[in-house]
């Protein structure tokens, strides 16, 4: 008996460029701050920033998958879904399955507290940028703790990232599909 199976737009296209420039960009931050392109890694942060943003307003208001409210799973759910891939019987879902919603919270939240960090110790060392006024609030020691933590951070996101290419190439084989085409093309199978 064979199954048909069809495809459906899942990933809308702000959610594709959003998902590639996220990457980029996070490449282009790192590497410009390991090559002490100062300028250009500032940029890249005021420019992730409005990603970030504009990502978490879609996230309210965006196409039906790009919700936050479409994948909002109990811990439960999350712990039994990831216990499913180990025994390589996962559920199939259109949209974000279980693992793949905690991970999508997991990179919005480690990339918000790296630019907060990184604009945070902009305005306190360098003088500059949106919170300026930190530089008048903070004591020089929380300032440096609060720098290396952003470097720190920044390190720390390429294991997430790491972790995240480690479940699409997972995911992709347990369902037979290509995620990765699916976050080009925007489409995936609909079994």
């Amino acid at each position: 008996m064979s199954m048909e199976v069809t495809e459906r737009l899942v990933w809308d296209r702000f959610i594709r460029f959003f998902h590639w420039s996220l990457f980029f960009g996070i490449a282009g931050a790192y590497f410009s701050a390991s090559y002490r392109y100062m300028a250009v890694h500032q940029w890249l942060g005021y420019y992730l920033s409005c990603l970030i943003v504009c990502r978490i307003v879609w996230g309210f208001i965006g196409t039906p998958y790009a919700r936050f409210s479409r994948f909002v799973f109990p811990p439960v759910t999350v712990k039994r879904y990831l216990i499913s891939m180990l025994k390589n019987r996962p559920a199939y879902f259109i949209g974000h399955n279980p693992a793949g919603a905690m991970m999508v919270y997991l990179l919005l939240g480690v990339v918000v507290v790296l630019l907060v960090s990184g604009l945070v110790t902009l305005g306190a060392i360098d003088y500059e940028g949106p919170l300026l006024i930190v530089g008048n609030v903070l004591t020089d020691e929380v300032v440096y703790q609060i720098q290396f933590f952003h470097e720190w951070l920044g390190t720390y996101l390429w294991v997430v990232i790491a972790v995240h290419v480690v479940g699409v190439v997972v995911s992709s084989i347990q369902h037979g599909e290509n995620l990765v085409m699916a976050m080009i093309t925007g489409n995936k199978k609909i079994k």
